[in-house]
């Protein structure tokens, strides 16, 4: 009997952390998704994390984006790829952000696309 009392308040206390934690979300403030109007390009362009790049003859695409799967599937090619080929990409976006709002930035990304953020 105290065994299954035991369960019982652990279930509560398990229960009711999970509740409190959904409501403890820490907000940053407005929301905007920056999905549409990237640019890409394959393969490594170093020069392309200067600002004053020219990115006008890159690709233009909206994410989620998955340059890889336009290669050929080849069985010579890694199992953690889906037998596709990797390598390097770039992505670009330039965001407006209103001088009010310059003191403090977050950019949150999915787990699928992860990237250096550079904030200028």
């Amino acid at each position: 009997m105290k065994a299954s009392i035991r369960v019982f308040l652990l279930m509560i206390i398990l229960i009711l952390t999970g509740i409190s934690s959904s409501w403890s979300q820490v907000s940053f403030g407005e929301v905007r998704l920056i999905n549409k109007d990237w640019k890409f390009r394959k393969g490594d362009v170093p020069q392309a994390s200067e600002l004053s790049y020219d990115d006008s003859s890159w690709r233009h695409i909206h994410l989620p984006h998955d340059w890889s799967v336009e290669g050929p599937y080849s069985p010579d090619l890694a199992s953690c790829t889906g037998y596709l080929p990797g390598g390097i990409g770039w992505y670009r976006k330039s965001i407006d952000i209103p001088d009010t709002k310059k003191t403090r930035g977050y950019i949150y990304t999915s787990r699928e696309f992860t990237a250096t953020v550079r904030y200028s």
